[in-house]
C-alpha cells in the first residue's frame, strides 16, 4: 500500500515522467518489442519450471492420465534449484 503511494507521488512530481503517461509506456515508447522480450522471457522461464518439476504423461502414476504429477522430489516454489 505504501509502495503504491510512493509510486503515485514519484511519478507525479518527478521531471521525467509525464503524469499522464505510465512507464510502461515511456518503455514502450523507446523499445517498441519491449511486451513480445517479457513474454517470451516468461514463457522460457515457466517452460523450464514445468519440464524441471512435473513427470511425463506416460510417467503418471495418477489412474486418470489427463492429470500429471509433480516429481517426488520437486518442491513447488522452491526456486534454488
Amino acid at each position: 500500500m505504501l509502495n503504491l503511494i510512493v509510486f503515485i507521488i514519484l511519478v507525479s512530481y518527478h521531471i521525467r515522467f509525464n503524469p499522464y503517461c505510465l512507464c510502461t509506456q515511456q518503455v514502450e515508447a523507446l523499445f517498441p518489442p519491449f511486451w513480445y522480450v517479457i513474454l517470451i522471457a516468461i514463457g522460457i522461464i515457466e517452460g523450464s519450471t514445468i519440464s524441471r518439476g512435473w513427470e511425463g504423461w506416460d510417467s503418471s502414476t495418477s489412474s486418470d492420465k489427463l492429470v500429471a504429477d509433480l516429481k517426488p522430489e520437486y518442491i513447488p516454489g522452491n526456486l534454488g534449484n
